[in-house]
């Protein structure tokens, strides 16, 4: 077992270093920003990673540690699977070297992967909400033309390697009901469901869907459950629908049947195995109960330059007044009287972003995000 702080330059020597001793064990990562994140190694390969209380998983949890300044590790040998801190799912696997998964990380860096997106909230229950006909065209780049739906070939057999992010959005675009989760989108387009909560962040951050879930349980069909788990378990079923529930990505208000079976199997693995079938028969009728569809999610308020002036002056003072016009009269010209078109938000936020002044910028970019949802 060894001990060691890390930066972010200096995570992957570290990481490799690991790999290279040839052990099997856990690796756990200590960060302010990301929680922590379990490593599973063995010899040259890297088994699992998960983060908590982020709940990230695989991939996605990796990209996340290397994304924050630094903090301590440990590893310890001789890790077998059954001491995994929490059981692992099959998003959390990752099978490949360090070398292979340290090169995915760094092209997930690229700017198709912006490390300002926040994937936390999209798990793989989430549904996506249209909020418009067809996501604003960007500018620059291969995104051009990205949503020309009309353009969309589904039987191309060919991709431009420089095209291939853009089809990759125009065919999850299609498939977006407001029915398919994040998970049932991923298992449509035969990718990975991390490359979908990415594609899923982008349309987010653009104003172009907000996340819902889809079918939930009804509230009255969890209470009754809930009282049948406590005369079966006592007063310890509250803790372990609690933790079961935080697995999965759910509260007690909202459960997705999607996760009823993943919550099934984590409230039995703490359970006494006596008390299965009494516990698979209370499943079985939450199951067989006609599910809830919740309304869309609330549409984003309208976009106010006024607000938005209002809030980075708190943080940049009197100046903010100016970038705000300076960067509204690039986008509009002239003086700049005229309300902003939803297609002109993502280039009145860029040029504004452009012009941020250092004091507090990384706060000032944060909200600047917040305003493009």
């Amino acid at each position: 077992m060894f001990r060691a702080t890390y930066t972010s330059e200096t995570l992957p020597l570290l990481l490799r270093y690991v790999a290279s001793l040839g052990q099997t064990g856990l690796m756990r990562c200590h960060s302010s920003g990301a929680g922590v994140t379990v490593i599973g190694i063995s010899g040259q390969q890297v088994v699992s990673c998960t983060t908590v209380p982020q709940h990230l998983e695989g991939l996605a949890a990796v990209q996340a540690l290397t994304r924050h300044a630094g903090g301590t590790c440990h590893f310890e040998e001789s890790w077998a699977a059954e001491e995994e801190p929490a059981p692992l799912s099959a998003a959390s696997l990752i099978g490949l070297s360090m070398d292979a998964l340290l090169g995915r990380v760094l092209a997930a860096s690229e700017p198709s992967h912006p490390a300002h997106l926040d994937l936390t909230h999209i798990r793989p229950h989430s549904v996506p909400f249209a909020l418009v006909a067809a996501p604003a065209r960007t500018t620059g780049r291969a995104e051009a033309d990205l949503f020309d739906l009309d353009l969309l070939d589904l039987d191309a057999l060919e991709i431009e390697p420089e095209r291939a992010a853009t089809e990759s959005h125009r065919l999850l675009w299609a498939l977006i009901d407001g029915q398919r989760s994040a998970q049932a989108l991923a298992s449509a387009l035969g990718q990975p469901l991390d490359e979908v909560r990415w594609t899923l962040a982008q349309l987010e951050q653009q104003g172009s869907l907000r996340l819902g879930t889809g079918p939930v349980l009804p509230a009255a069909g969890v209470t009754e459950f809930m009282r049948g788990l406590t005369a079966v378990v006592g007063p310890v079923a509250q803790l372990l629908m609690r933790d079961a529930l935080k697995a999965v990505g759910a509260t007690k208000e909202a459960i997705p049947v999607e996760v009823l079976p993943g919550l099934k199997a984590d409230v039995l693995r703490g359970c006494p195995v006596s008390r299965h079938p009494q516990i698979e028969v209370l499943f079985a009728a939450l199951a067989s109960l006609p599910p809830v569809q919740p309304a869309a999610p609330p549409t984003a308020p309208p976009f106010s330059p006024q607000d938005l002036t209002h809030q980075l002056t708190h943080l940049l003072g009197p100046i903010a007044r100016e970038l705000v016009n300076e960067s509204l009269q690039q986008v509009q010209g002239g003086a700049a009287t005229r309300p902003l078109d939803k297609a002109q938000i993502p280039s009145f936020l860029d040029a504004l972003q452009a012009l941020l002044p250092p004091a507090r910028r990384v706060e000032a970019v944060s909200l600047l995000q917040s305003f493009r949802r």
